[in-house]
């Protein structure tokens, strides 16, 4: 039995099963939904979309989103929000969305093409407004821009390029890695973050690479103003010569037969440079000197020489010592590029690949045919099949060239295999070396009684007397056709030196120089008097380059690429031009410096 209703409504403390069953009482007005709640009072960013970052161009990984919530904090599903790009650049994909059963309203973003900082806007009416960020990055490096303050640089002076990175919006891209490099590292090197140094004259191009794209300056590497620059320098007997810039020529060591060319008829000494007279308004280029004498090409491509005269090497017609230059007797219309010296003779090239010589022609040594010496220049016998010749060297009673082919040839005297041809029988006219297969060779040089060359690959082969170890072989055996030097692994080579029993080298781009041969007063500038039968690195002082070689009977000499000269070995009669009375130099010393004319 259970009991009535009432009695359990007095009796609360009754338990429920006893009562009767009732139904549900009725719900009061007030009971509903609550207006205020459907209010939306909190418009607030979902922070995980906030802040994004993307590429420029491309869709933020995620949808912007907000959250609508009532004065409960209870999300709020179906109101409307409304979507505004304020700042930067891009497209939304909708202006207006509404909030799902949790309170969120969402809206995708793709950036525009400029990099930098997006402000989206969420609108709910009634409510401050809400705003999202994201950001849009740089694309990768598509650009590089390089800039320079000034488009030339002075010789051992510095200058800071500048290089910019952009994307294919034209967006700055920093951060990146940037290497560089230089056409010529011979004209001027650059550093890690973009500093340039002059070395020498001449045009260069400077490359910035950042993420496999390139761009590029050109520079134009000169001489510093009013500056004293050595453009050549020549070893020969017991005296030096060197030109300048400026047009002059300058020489030093002992006057024998007016090797100095200043002019004086006694025997001074010059233990610095003293200038060459003369002649009035001829400016100088280049200088070579052999024995006591001396020759100089002037801008105009004519040759004038001073010195001893035996034999009619000074090319005037005579054989009358000169104390001063006079003009060789140019052939109508001919002018010399190059020119080249020994005791007895002299030849030069003309930009045509012809070569004249002058002097003693014992055993053919001018390459006209005859062994008639001759004061003033005769025409090489051009050799069948050669068009012409790019390089020329004069040695004791012999001479070679390099033809346009780069095949070398050599006339005149061969007694001890200095033609190079396998023989030992000399020839009046230009007889081709027996070159090993496949070489081509660039550069020549002619000594006293043997030859060297240099091969495109920077290779060296010699030819001739090695009773001093100046074929650079290892051996002290003379050789009659051309035997490889032992150059030091990774080296090669450009430009070659001589003299009686030595013979030095240039590389082709470190501007060191190697020396190999006798050694007894320091001419191999290895900082000892040991002879060597193999190439030695001459110590240069740091960061010296050297851009020339000239190598005489005691002393070998070097200009740089600061234009600068240097000589070392015997110091009799002040060959290292510097002032100095010690006795010798085993490593380079710097020649001092004249006053410009």
């Amino acid at each position: 039995m259970r009991l009535p209703l009432y009695l359990c409504l007095l009796f609360p403390f009754l338990l429920l099963s006893a009562c009767e069953p009732h139904e549900p009482l009725p719900e009061s007005p007030d009971a509903g939904v609550n207006p205020a709640d459907l209010v939306p009072t909190l418009l607030d960013v979902e922070l995980d979309s906030d802040g994004q970052s993307s590429t420029v161009g491309t869709a933020l990984a995620q949808p912007l989103a907000v959250r609508v919530v009532n004065r409960k904090e209870q999300p709020l599903a179906g109101v409307e929000v409304k979507w505004e790009l304020a700042e930067g650049t891009g497209t939304l994909d909708a202006t207006a969305t509404s909030t799902d059963t949790e309170g969120r309203a969402r809206v995708a973003l793709t950036l525009g093409t400029e990099a930098g900082v997006r402000r989206v806007k969420a609108t709910v009416a009634g409510l401050e407004p809400a705003v999202l960020t994201a950001r849009g990055l740089p694309g990768p490096v598509a650009q590089v821009v390089v800039t320079t303050q000034a488009s030339t640089l002075e010789v051992e002076r510095t200058l800071k390029l500048e290089v910019a990175l952009a994307d294919a919006h034209g967006n700055t891209v920093s951060g990146q890695a940037v290497t560089w490099a230089s056409s010529d590292e011979g004209t001027a090197v650059v550093d890690v973050d973009g500093t340039v140094r002059g070395v020498a004259t001449g045009p260069v191009r400077l490359t910035a690479t950042s993420g496999g794209v390139s761009g590029h300056v050109d520079l134009e590497v000169v001489w510093p103003t009013n500056a004293v620059v050595f453009t050549s320098v020549a070893a020969g007997h017991r005296h030096a010569c060197a030109t300048l810039r400026s047009g002059g020529a300058w020489c030093w060591g002992a006057d024998n037969n007016g090797a100095l060319g200043n002019g004086a008829t006694d025997t001074t000494v010059k233990k610095t440079p003293s200038p060459v007279s003369g002649p009035e308004g001829v400016r100088f280029t280049r200088v070579k000197a052999r024995g006591d004498g001396a020759c100089a090409l002037a801008e105009d491509g004519a040759a004038w020489c001073w010195g001893r005269n035996n034999y009619g090497q000074l090319g005037d017609g005579t054989t009358t010592t000169r104390h001063e230059p006079v003009a060789v007797r140019m052939p109508e219309g001919v002018r010399f590029d190059m020119l080249t010296l020994s005791r007895t003779h002299a030849c030069g090239l003309t930009a045509d690949g012809e070569g004249w010589c002058w002097g003693r022609n014992v055993d053919g040594g001018l390459g006209d045919g005859t062994t008639t010496n001759s004061s003033v220049p005769v025409r090489v016998s051009t050799p069948e099949g050669v068009t012409g010749l790019r390089a020329l060297s004069s040695g004791s009673a012999f001479t070679c060239g390099v033809s346009a082919e780069g095949e070398v040839y050599c006339w005149g005297t061969n007694g001890v295999g200095q033609l190079g041809d396998g023989t030992t029988t000399s020839h009046p006219t230009p007889e081709k070396v027996s070159t090993p297969v496949g070489v081509h060779f660039d550069a020549v040089h002619a000594a006293n009684d043997y030859a060297c060359a240099a091969s495109r690959e920077g290779e060296l082969y010699c030819w001739g007397k090695n009773t001093g170890g100046q074929l650079g072989d290892g051996t002290t055996t003379n050789a009659s056709v051309p035997v490889k030097v032992s150059t030091p692994e990774g080296v090669g080579f450009a430009a070659l030196a001589g003299d009686i029993d030595r013979t030095c080298a240039l590389t082709k781009t470190e501007g060191e120089v190697y020396c190999w041969g006798k050694n007894p007063s320091g001419q191999l500038g290895d900082g000892t008097q040991a002879d060597a039968a193999v190439p030695v690195k001459a110590l240069l002082p740091a960061g010296v380059r050297a851009a020339s070689l000239s190598a005489g009977t005691l002393v070998t000499c070097a200009t740089t690429t600061a234009g600068e000269a240097f000589c070392w070995g015997e110091n009799l009669n002040g060959l290292l031009g510097n002032g100095s009375d010690a006795l010798n130099a085993t490593t380079p010393m710097k020649v001092t410096e004249p006053v410009a004319q």
